[in-house]
């Protein structure tokens, strides 16, 4: 008989999406769901990757829900082991959240500071050595990776877990890890900071990014809908996975307009299919996608608020202009009357693939209905990207809204400077 673990990551309790109440109890509500799967499948441990909060100051809702719902697993004898993420990690000499719920005796650390990097936790169907390292932002690799050489001889007598934060080479835009970084002879490899499902393997070992459990942003929907959970059974050496899709995530749709002349009907046939999908428990929410040509965004509002604001949660809309016939110079070289995918025009403009993805996501991001929270989610995107330790507050976040023309060309300018020191 194995011992059986739960493997969740990047939950970001107190994350508010677009400033939407309904949304922040999403969060709250999928988390609830994850204990109730540890609960119903007797798991001996639950293992979390890092981002268990959004920030370092998360609101009192946050940390009284966490509390709630880690009562229950501790009720039943079931340890919570956690790492740090980049999102729970204070940049200044402050504790982090998480190491209240420590002292109250809810969750357990591992990987902060050099002395909690691994130790053996007793669960009720036997021993288990886990080892981590909370989260290392680039400029701190080699830190990193001398504190992966300390754990690089796990026992072999008992099953192994190694928790990391962090993004290996091939899995995101900016990575901090190659493969070859990471120390072989685990049994399970519990990753954190990718918010879509990934699996692969390291020696012998399995590894996991089980993904955020709720979307954060409109790139991960379109990446990923569906959210995960892990499932493990260790044995000696050995690790059988369960994915198991959570049920309690609120839908999304995308509904892409490509001609304004048909765009009632369109809304109604999409709303038609929402309803004929079945009555979800929740209402969904909606990225409305506008391609081609110069639209009258009122127009689209217009139509949007008659028809689809009754059965949607919310909606937010993007306008994308068609690439055909553009022509650009690209280091002296003419390309002229192509039809361009928007990512290779983006990576032939700031000659670097990694920039361009970035580009694309702050572009999605900034096409949304809503200012301030568009600015927010950017800014939080670049700060991190950067490694730049810079806070901003919601009212310097209204005031930045206000001059958002200018604060796209400062992003412009950034992408711009990065790919000449690249």
């Amino acid at each position: 008989m194995g011992i059986y673990v739960l493997h969740t990551s990047d939950t970001h309790l107190g994350y508010r999406q677009y400033g939407i109440v309904e949304r922040e109890n999403d969060v709250y509500d999928v988390f609830g769901e994850i204990i109730d799967i540890a609960l119903r499948e007797h798991v001996d441990l639950v293992v979390h990757s890092g981002d268990f909060f959004d920030s370092i100051r998360p609101p009192p809702q946050a940390i009284l829900i966490a509390i709630r719902h880690l009562r229950r697993l501790r009720e039943k004898g079931i340890p919570f082991i956690t790492i740090l993420g980049d999102h729970d990690t204070p940049k200044r000499r402050v504790l982090p959240p998480l190491v209240l719920l420590e002292e109250l005796g809810y969750v357990r650390l591992v990987g902060v500071g050099e002395q909690r990097l691994a130790y053996t936790v007793k669960t009720r169907s036997g021993e288990v050595f886990v080892a981590g390292i909370s989260n290392k932002r680039k400029t701190s690799s080699s830190v990193l990776k001398l504190m992966l050489k300390k754990l690089s001889n796990p026992p072999s007598s008992i099953p192994s877990i190694l928790l990391l934060h962090q993004c290996i080479r091939g899995m995101c835009i900016d990575y901090e890890l190659e493969l070859g970084d990471i120390p072989i002879g685990y049994t399970y490899y519990a990753l954190g900071h990718v918010h879509t499902y990934k699996e692969f393997e390291i020696g012998d070992g399995v590894a996991v990014y089980p993904g955020s459990p709720e979307v954060m942003r409109v790139d991960e929907f379109r990446a990923q809908s569906e959210r995960y959970i892990v499932l493990t059974e260790l044995g000696k050496g050995v690790a059988y996975r369960q994915k198991i899709r959570l049920q309690r995530v609120r839908p999304q749709y995308e509904l892409v307009i490509d001609d304004i002349e048909s765009m009632e009907l369109k809304v109604k046939q999409f709303i038609a299919d929402i309803v004929s999908r079945g009555r979800a428990s929740k209402k969904p929410f909606v990225y409305v996608r506008v391609v081609g040509g110069e639209y009258n965004r009122s127009k689209i509002l217009n139509v949007l608020e008659r028809f689809l604001r009754r059965v949607v949660l919310d909606y937010r809309v993007y306008i994308e202009k068609k690439s055909d016939d553009i022509g650009i110079t690209v280091e002296g070289i003419e390309h002229v009357a192509k039809p361009l995918d928007k990512l290779e025009l983006l990576e032939k403009l700031l000659g670097d693939k990694s920039l361009a993805e970035l580009a694309d996501t702050l572009i999605a991001i900034l096409s949304s209905g809503s200012e301030s929270e568009a600015l927010r989610e950017s800014l939080k995107i670049v700060l991190e990207r950067y490694d730049i330790d810079i806070e901003f507050t919601p009212t310097s976040i209204a005031r930045a809204s206000t001059k958002r023309s200018s604060t796209r060309g400062s992003l412009d300018l950034l992408l711009r400077q990065q790919s000449r020191m690249r």
